[in-house]
């Protein structure tokens, strides 16, 4: 495989920080967990692209941004906010709850937002709705 991809659809830069901070080393396992449960999406939803909103933050991204966490699972590379073209957020929050209680995806965080969702493998049931 190409060595700029994580997996078949994923781009290590699109796991970079949005300050273009690179994913930390020890952090790559992290995002390769994550890629492969959104691969795991891809094909659920038909091979549509998924979009990254955000991915891997640094402390200081983070505590920079209106919604965010001092234990934030993007802060270990953990969590993805996605978005897919001509998909509502509640559409694709509803069809990741059923690739996880499938067992088809991991059970981690799961939030939604007005325009994205959010995804991650940290622990297991921590659901919130932040649609204003």
């Amino acid at each position: 495989m190409d060595e700029s991809k994580i997996t078949t659809h994923f781009y290590w830069t699109e796991a970079d920080c949005s300050d273009g901070t690179v994913v930390p080393i020890y952090l790559r396992n992290n995002v390769i967990r994550v890629a492969n449960n959104l691969e795991t999406l891809r094909f659920a939803i038909g091979g549509l692209p998924i979009r990254i909103n955000s991915w891997f933050r640094t402390k200081e991204y983070n505590d920079n941004l209106k919604f965010h966490s001092p234990k934030s699972q993007h802060l270990v590379a953990k969590a993805a906010d996605i978005w897919v073209k001509g998909m509502k957020p509640i559409t694709l929050y509803k069809i990741i709850e059923v690739l996880i209680r499938l067992n088809k995806m991991e059970p981690g965080g799961l939030g939604i937002y007005n325009t994205i969702v959010h995804y991650d493998v940290g622990p297991a049931g921590r659901r919130w709705d932040y649609r204003g």
